[in-house]
This record gives structure tokens, sequence and C-alpha cells, in this order.
């Protein structure tokens, strides 16, 4: 990545997105894969080999919820950054850097999609170490109901969900070292359920 060039790539996505801004608020559904394609294609002018990117479904006081994402790179932290901070008054999106962690709503339960495979939170257990270097970071293992380690649809599933778990940047900034395993009948007795993740990376400070 050319860091150099990043300012004058960022400034030409965000000309280029006001003057489509109007089709991204609408999001119709016979236009969704193109737009979205469209989108991908914009990103990769600014990071070879893209940025995520979600938008939210419901609208909050009008607008409509815009979020980049690293989506596990570590090396587009700092254009997902730049990208907020360099960004135009937008008229119909809220920007948010980074997946946020999500509360689930009474009752219900934080989960996370990719093809055919449906991961939800009560479905993964996690142990951990104190990262020896770094007193607010831990060496995470994540233990899965019937996680498959050879399937990339299952590692995304599992990326995804524990952003929504923790939030991204909990991830770039805690988690030092991650291993993904298939959990074992019997073993969640001896883990902690993913539930409480968040709250243990808030325990460690900054």
């Amino acid at each position: 990545m050319d860091k150099k060039k990043l300012p004058k790539r960022i400034a030409a996505f965000w000309r280029w997105f006001q003057e489509h801004e109007e089709e991204y608020f609408c999001f119709e559904e016979k236009n969704q894969d193109w737009l979205l394609d469209c989108m991908s294609e914009a990103f990769k002018k600014v990071v070879e080999g893209g940025l995520a990117f979600e938008f939210s479904h419901d609208l909050e006081d009008g607008k409509r919820e815009f979020i980049i994402s690293a989506d596990g790179d570590d090396t587009c932290i700092l254009p997902v950054f730049l990208l907020c901070q360099h960004a135009p008054p937008l008229r119909r999106f809220i920007l948010i850097p980074f997946r946020p962690a999500l509360i689930p709503p009474e009752g219900g339960v934080i989960m996370a999609k990719c093809g055919d495979i449906s991961l939800r939170a009560s479905d993964v257990f996690f142990s951990y170490k104190k990262y020896p270097k770094k007193e607010d970071m831990i060496d995470l293992v994540l233990y899965i109901r019937g996680f498959v380690a050879s399937d990339d649809m299952w590692r995304e599933a599992v990326s995804l969900l524990l952003d929504r778990l923790v939030g991204e940047i909990n991830v770039f900034r805690k988690i030092s070292s991650l291993k993904c395993t298939r959990l074992e009948k019997g073993q969640e007795k001896q883990l902690h359920p993913a539930g409480e993740l968040l709250t243990l990376l808030e325990s460690l400070g900054d």
C-alpha cells in the first residue's frame, strides 16, 4: 500500500460517493447487487484488495448507517481511519469506522451468517492467556460448535461474529493471537461463554 497516494485516492472516493449518495440511500432491491459491486470496485481504488462495508437496513434519524471495515486485515486500519476522518458531510448517512459491538435485543442473540453457515454466539466459548509483552492484550482460543478449520466460510463467519461480539477495533487492539478449534462434547464446562468476552477485554484497560 502506497501511503503517499492515500489522500488523493480517498478524496476521489468521496467525490464518487457523493455523486451516488442518493442511490445508496434508497438502495432499491432490483439494483442492490450492482450497487454493492460498484462500491467494492470503488474501495479497490483506495486500497488494493478493497475494504469491507455494510449499510444498515433501518434508518436512524432519517439516515442510514454506513460501516467501513478492515475485515481482519491490520494493514487496512490506517485507510479506514483516514477515510472516515476525511469524509465530507454526508446528508444521508452516519459514517462508522470499524464494525461496532452489537447489543442483542431482549431475548435475542448475536449471530453471523456466511453462505450456508449460521453461527450464534451461544455456539462459541473461549479460553485465554494474558499476552506476556502487553498487559492490555490476550492470546485467545475460540471453541466453536461444528467448526470446520479447512472451510474458509467458517473462518469468515467466526471473524464477523467476533467483530459483532466485541467490536472490530477491540479485536485489533486487544487480541494478540487468535486460534479457532472445534468444540467437543462437554468441553464448554471448562470454558467461558462468548458473551463474556467483551467484558474481559474492557477490563484490560487501554
